[in-house]
């Protein structure tokens, strides 16, 4: 029978949409001692034809290749070991044994120094049958040496060249199964794997073999992986943003377990244009108090610099009282305060109109709409609906600017927001469209994070680029991912979110934040999860 030493196999079974992070195998090789003559080689019993040996038995194993053995071993009831031949490539070398027993009644066990030969005769005193010269044990004293790892019967995945290190030295270590290191194979079985599409099992076959044979054996290791799902993207893959905002991507799939979510990957094509919203999305209403403005009240918001390096349009958050109205909007030029006051206080206040053109064109208000007779009258009753305010060319901002919003006709209401942190509010101030400014009165300045809901809309500095998206990973009002920026392609970009907070995957979506008007196509959705 062909040699059975120099190899030994593992075969495992893995999800194809495992996402393998570490995968490792225990690779066991010692010296194979003691081995029954069919489990190393052919076997043939035969009436010894050696001159001398007419009453013994001729047992010829053949390894197939060349091995060096150093001893042989009969059970209890066979026979008596007489002598011992090796191959000399023709024939057996009878005239120079290898082992010769002392006394002509033979020995069960005999040693001898060590010879490398591809075939060995026994000469067993009696008569011994095929059966039992098959139990016949040889001694095979070397390490294993030249290991290698194949993985689906592919290129060498791990190689330890010459004898197998000892204990202690390489990696190797003693066991309860004997010497063995573990081996990493993550980078062979990894592109087995990997297809979010499918859970069909995958089989693996791990085989260890050795040039130099011995006791081989493999044995799982380390299996740590997660699980890719594919994910639907309902009803549309092509999330529409008619101006700023945001929108969610469910993460949810039929039928699914409630699972751990890890990463989220996603694919996006769009065509962004060069403008930005700054910020994209809020802040939140404040429904306690709102400002009420007309030809003779007016209020400015402070917006910082450094963040676009103009200004095309604003935009806010108002609405006409009592009918139609008419706005627009001048930038005012900062003046500074010394000694500055202390933060979150501005350093400066609203000052002249900035020079140049720098007032937006007038836009008209709708009148408040009516349902069954019914008029808002508090600021909680009334959607948000954003105004666009466009400057006829785009304003340089080269410091800091208050917005002030001024009515033309009728009479607005322009609600106030909450910001968090509180430090990142815009600050806001009062009075006649030429001013004086003041603050507002204390009973509204004491609101937590109180300030001034408006979204500019420019162009970023050519230093400071601003991506037009922004994906985060939430359950609920739960963040459980960093903001990704994004620029996407309108070939599609590929991005993964790292999820930092155990949220539940059929809880979670993904936020996508747009800083300007455009279509966002999701091409692929993959949610990662716990494979427990």
């Amino acid at each position: 029978m062909p040699v059975t030493i120099d190899s030994a196999t593992l075969t495992q079974t893995f999800p194809a949409n495992a996402l393998a992070h570490q995968l490792t195998v225990f690779v066991r090789a010692d010296a194979a001692g003691l081995m029954k003559l069919n489990e190393v080689g052919q076997v043939r019993a035969t009436a010894s034809a050696v001159a001398g040996n007419s009453t013994y038995t001729s047992v010829v194993v053949d390894f197939g290749k060349p091995l060096t053995t150093g001893g042989a071993k009969v059970p209890a009831g066979v026979g008596f070991i007489r002598f011992v031949y090796k191959w000399r490539g023709d024939s057996f070398d009878t005239t120079t044994p290898v082992y010769s027993s002392p006394t002509t009644s033979g020995v069960a066990e005999a040693s001898f120094p060590e010879v490398s030969s591809q075939r060995l005769q026994i000469e067993l005193i009696g008569t011994v049958t095929q059966a039992n010269a098959e139990l016949v044990q040889v001694l095979l004293p070397s390490l294993p040496a030249d290991l290698e790892v194949h993985v689906n019967d592919g290129p060498v995945a791990w190689r330890y060249p010459g004898p197998r290190g000892a204990p202690g030295v390489d990696g190797w270590e003693s066991s309860a199964n004997g010497t063995q290191k573990e081996v990493d194979l993550t980078a062979a079985i990894e592109p087995l794997l990997g297809d979010p599409d499918s859970a069909t099992p995958v089989t693996v076959t791990v085989e260890l073999r050795a040039r130099t044979p011995g006791k081989l054996s493999v044995a799982g290791g380390t299996s740590d992986y997660d699980l890719l799902q594919k994910v639907p993207v309902t009803p549309d893959p092509d999330l529409d943003f008619e101006m700023e905002g945001d929108q969610s991507l469910l993460l949810n799939l039929p039928g699914g377990p409630a699972t751990n979510l890890k990463e989220v990957w996603l694919t996006v094509a769009a065509a962004p244009p060069k403008e930005r919203a700054v910020p994209a999305v809020g802040p939140d209403r404040v429904n306690e108090v709102e400002l009420v403005l007309d030809s003779g009240r007016s209020a400015c918001v402070r917006f910082p610099a450094d963040v676009l390096a103009d200004l095309t349009a604003l935009r806010l958050p108002l609405h006409a009282l009592d009918g139609g109205a008419e706005v627009r909007a001048q930038l005012l030029s900062p003046i500074s305060v010394d000694p500055p006051p202390p933060l979150p206080a501005p350093p400066d206040e609203p000052g002249p109109p900035l020079e140049g053109a720098s007032a937006t064109q007038p836009v008209e208000l709708e009148a408040p709409s009516t349902q069954r007779g019914f008029i808002p009258q508090l600021p909680q009753q009334v959607p948000d609906s954003w105004t666009l305010l466009p400057f006829d060319k785009p304003v340089p901002l080269k410091t800091p600017v208050w917005v002030s919003l001024q009515v033309t006709r009728g009479k607005v209401g322009w609600s106030l927001g909450n910001f968090s942190p509180p430090g990142d509010a815009y600050p806001v101030r009062r009075g006649s469209p030429s001013g004086p400014w003041l603050k507002l009165p204390g009973a509204v300045t004491a609101l937590p994070g109180l300030g001034g809901r408006l979204h500019a809309i420019g162009h970023p500095p050519k230093a400071s680029p601003l991506a037009p998206l922004q994906l985060e990973v939430r359950t609920g009002q739960v963040v459980a991912s960093a903001l990704v920026d994004v620029t996407p392609t309108a070939k599609g970009v590929a991005l993964k979110i790292p999820v930092t907070t155990p949220v539940p995957s059929q809880q979670s979506f993904v936020r996508v934040i747009s800083r300007v008007a455009m279509t966002v196509t999701v091409q692929s959705l993959i949610r990662v999860v716990d494979k427990t």
